[in-house]
């Protein structure tokens, strides 16, 4: 995660910057994509991974408990960054100005640096 994470944060602003349209098979985007993988299995690894109470003094291991701390915490978060959206700049039919709020949109996962691993 820590390396998927140093990517994101060295490369989406460049892309935001300066990558206006590719191809969806070009390497960065393959790359991206491998990403957003690793993302999703992370997201779905934290339905399961037991806490620390918020005491401090003991493990939750209920996953019950575990799933629903997830949902009202991080899940939000975690599910739009994990979202290809820049899959939709691609697209021929979008006009510039909504391509433009895609590019916006892709810094979004930028925001997943602000987790408290």
């Amino acid at each position: 995660m820590v390396v998927f994470l140093f990517f994101t944060a060295l490369v989406t602003p460049f892309e935001v910057a300066f990558l206006h349209k590719g191809r969806w098979q070009d390497p960065l985007s393959l790359i991206n994509r491998l990403v957003d993988l690793g993302f999703f299995l992370d997201m779905v690894l934290n339905f399961f991974l037991s806490y620390k109470s918020d005491d401090g003094h003991k493990m939750v291991y209920d996953h019950h408990v575990i799933r629903k701390r997830y949902l009202h915490g991080w899940f939000i978060l975690d599910f739009v960054s994990m979202l290809p959206v820049d899959l939709l700049s691609y697209v021929d039919w979008l006009s510039p100005r909504h391509r433009k709020g895609m590019r916006i949109m892709r810094l979004i996962k930028l925001l997943r640096l602000v987790r408290d691993h």
